[in-house]
């Protein structure tokens, strides 16, 4: 299952999709909804697609997103640390640097390719 919303003038915070634990992908980048980014329980998420939004605040562990493959978040306004992905064991990309305003950016044990 998919959710795919982008450019749509989305406002708000990020509706809460517990209700959907076999969505794959949730796309809702380049809107304008506001808020922080939940932290998750999708457990068939591979993809979640965030980025060019209004969100704030910091980026959570995702711990519950132990299938997340791709993550965008790029282009919001998120701050404080990059937290410690090892969780994600099949994580491949992740874009979060560009367009936010973290404190530091440290990786360590991590084999996916953050840009």
């Amino acid at each position: 299952m998919e959710i795919s919303l982008p450019n749509n003038n989305l406002l708000g915070p990020i509706p809460n999709f517990s209700n959907f634990p076999n969505l794959q992908m949730l796309s809702l980048e380049r809107n304008q909804l506001t808020g922080e980014i939940p932290n998750f329980n999708l457990p068939n998420l591979k993809g979640l697609y965030l980025f060019d939004n209004q969100l704030i605040g910091t980026i959570p562990n995702f711990i519950n997103l132990r299938n997340l493959e791709w993550l965008n978040l790029e282009w919001n306004q998120l701050t404080g640390e990059i937290p410690d992905f090892n969780n994600l064991h099949n994580i491949l990309i992740i874009k979060i640097v560009e367009g936010n305003q973290f404190k530091m950016y440290i990786v360590s044990r991590l084999s996916a390719v953050i840009f």
